[in-house]
């Protein structure tokens, strides 16, 4: 019954999952493509789309619905084929697929943590669906998620770019309005190029689709930006980045290479700051597992996931599979550890509260954004937890 609210839940399992990043927000909120995963959903269901998880976050509130509701497991990538079997759910059943819960439906509001025990109907989902194990699942199929996202919205390409000798290959560049770019060359032979409102493009910028770059976001001159990167809103950009993914806000506005990495809000990296992405060895790269408090293999191919609020001095080195917790400082000789806590102050102490959340800020004012009460009581939760 299309009628009924639609939620996406989380639980503590795959909060974990989504860490360090669902720290601040739930996992619906994380940027795959163009769109957050709720955003995504939204636009298959074609209607408004609620989050539940952690009390502490704040989410707005699920209004009551006499119809009923539709919760399905955040953790799972947007499936056409799957919303549909979920509309079919009767009140008080439970959609399993092979690897746990995907949806169940109810009458009631659903609350964070709880399911329905037993119910009065299990029924099974026998095609595979597509689960977030680790936030870098996101990176790695980001640039195949762009695709699928621009053949949904069903939008046309445009021919040119305005603005002086600009370089279009392929038939694959979709704009958004209020752009400024000069001299830029746009590949879309290899996939399609999304571009946002307000955006700008500096001088002898390269670009490679699959790519995404979201309202308000300026790329600097002679940046060299490759396939399966998403930049979210207002970020600064600069220098060589490949298959990586910016939630918003964030800067790494100078040389240095970037790549396989996702990078948090509030972000900043200092000159000249890099991130190694493949071994020497070429042999896998164990990532940090939250789920497991353990680091365990993922590829070949890893970089860095940077949480909120984490910086980097310049001319910092992150070594292949660097996990760093929100409100980092990173400086100081060597490599940082390949997993650093949150609220960590240059590697040996502790961040101060009232510090982290003076500088926190002062960052966001850059970008003209306030601190409000709610943010600041998520960020006093995280560091008293």
């Amino acid at each position: 019954m299309l009628n009924r609210t639609i939620v996406l839940f989380d639980t503590p399992h795959n909060r974990a999952k989504g860490y360090p990043f669902t720290l601040l927000r739930p996992l619906p909120d994380l940027l795959s493509g163009m769109f957050t995963l709720k955003q995504w959903w939204e636009v298959l269901a074609e209607t408004e789309v609620y989050c539940l998880s952690e009390n502490y976050l704040g989410l707005p509130a699920i209004p009551d619905n006499s119809n009923g509701f539709l919760c399905i497991n955040s953790e799972i990538l947007p499936d056409k084929d799957l919303l549909d079997k979920v509309f079919e759910l009767p009140a008080g059943s439970v959609l399993e697929n092979a690897d746990g819960i995907a949806a169940f439906a109810t009458n009631n509001i659903p609350q964070y943590n709880q399911f329905p025990i037993w119910p009065t109907e299990t029924v099974l989902y026998e095609h595979p669906l597509v689960r977030i194990y680790h936030v870098f699942d996101l990176v790695k199929q980001n640039a195949d998620i762009i695709v699928q996202q621009v053949a949904l919205t069903g939008r046309e390409p445009v021919s040119h770019i305005d603005g002086i000798q600009n370089i279009v290959l392929g038939n694959g560049l979709y704009t958004g309005s209020d752009i400024d770019v000069n001299a830029c060359v746009f590949n879309t032979t290899t996939g399609p190029i999304v571009i946002g409102n307000n955006v700008t493009i500096m001088e002898g910028c390269m670009l490679r689709g699959p790519l995404v770059i979201l309202d308000h976001t300026v790329v600097k001159m002679g940046s060299k930006i490759y396939g399966g990167t998403s930049i979210g809103k207002n970020c600064l950009v600069g220098g060589e980045i490949k298959n990586t993914v910016f939630i918003g806000n964030s800067n790494k506005a100078h040389d240095g290479y970037l790549g396989d990495s996702y990078i948090g809000e509030w972000c900043n990296m200092g000159a000249g700051t890099t991130n190694s992405n493949v071994k020497n060895t070429a042999s896998t790269v164990k990532l940090w597992y939250e789920t497991t408090k353990s680091f365990e293999g993922v590829g070949n191919k890893v970089g860095l996931m940077m949480g909120d609020h984490s910086c980097s001095a310049i001319n910092t080195t992150f070594n292949t599979g660097t996990v760093l917790g929100i409100f980092c400082n990173v400086f100081g000789a060597g490599y940082p550890n390949k997993h650093v806590e949150s609220f960590n102050w240059g590697g040996f102490e502790k961040y101060v509260l009232t510090d982290a959340l003076n500088h926190a800020s002062k960052w966001m004012a850059f970008k003209n954004v306030s601190m409000d009460e709610t943010y600041k009581r998520k960020i006093e939760f995280v560091y008293n937890k």
